[in-house]
């Protein structure tokens, strides 16, 4: 696998010998629950939101941020499994969790999460600052979108 920069745009005027092999990926995490465009029903007592992070290198997993406003505000996650792994023998997902109070928000909720690792690497904002051709190691913010 070798991740290419964003502005080649055709692989017929490379030479992939001239790009190095990925052997780690980056920093990365994503919400696995709710899903995309799910309607969720705004009188529950308790809201949890979950998902996953890693880093590649046996780097650990320091946090997850949640922002529920497009990214103007943001809290820390709950670090569950995959926490208490060795320093830099980080080798699996930690799964993370938010619970939240469905009431202080209106009709719909834009959520975004973003890992930092314990080298301090955090997942880029944008997909253009990290997309290439052959579509390997995009970690940008994850985001979704639910109606309340």
């Amino acid at each position: 696998y070798k991740v290419l920069p964003p502005y080649i745009k055709d692989l017929s005027k490379i030479d992939l010998k001239n790009y190095q092999t990925t052997f780690e990926t980056p920093v990365q995490s994503c919400i696995t629950y709710p899903k995309d465009k799910e309607v969720i029903n705004k009188n529950e007592k308790e809201f949890v939101i979950n998902g996953y992070a890693y880093s590649g290198g046996g780097r650990n997993i320091l946090r997850v941020d949640i922002s529920l406003d497009d990214g103007k505000t943001w809290q820390q996650a709950d670090i569950k499994d995959g926490n208490q792994q060795e320093f830099n023998r980080a080798w699996a997902w930690c799964l993370w969790e938010l619970k939240v109070d469905l009431n202080k928000y209106n009709n719909n909720l834009k959520i975004i999460c973003r890992a930092t690792d314990n080298s301090f690497n955090t997942q880029p904002e944008k997909s253009e600052n990290v997309w290439n051709l052959r579509g390997i190691n995009n970690n940008s913010w994850h985001k979704i979108k639910i109606k309340l």
